[in-house]
């Protein structure tokens, strides 16, 4: 899932394939993707919160990537 480093499931038994990639059950794809960027940005500054003594790749390779998009 661009963005945030997670994988999707291709299929799952007993699921239409179709809905396991999130961006399929949205009407407006361009809207999912608008939407995902906000909340990889809330994660970002959310992260803020956490950089004195955490290493700096832990919070970078932790977190949401908006090059990515």
């Amino acid at each position: 899932m661009p963005g945030f480093g997670l994988f999707i499931p291709k299929n799952c038994e007993g699921v239409d394939n179709k809905i396991l990639n999130p961006i399929n059950t949205w009407r407006d794809k361009n809207d999912f993707i608008n939407t995902s960027k906000k909340v990889a940005e809330k994660f970002i500054n959310n992260f803020k919160k956490y950089t004195d003594g955490t290493p700096e790749d832990v919070i970078k390779e932790g977190g949401p990537d908006l090059s990515k998009f």
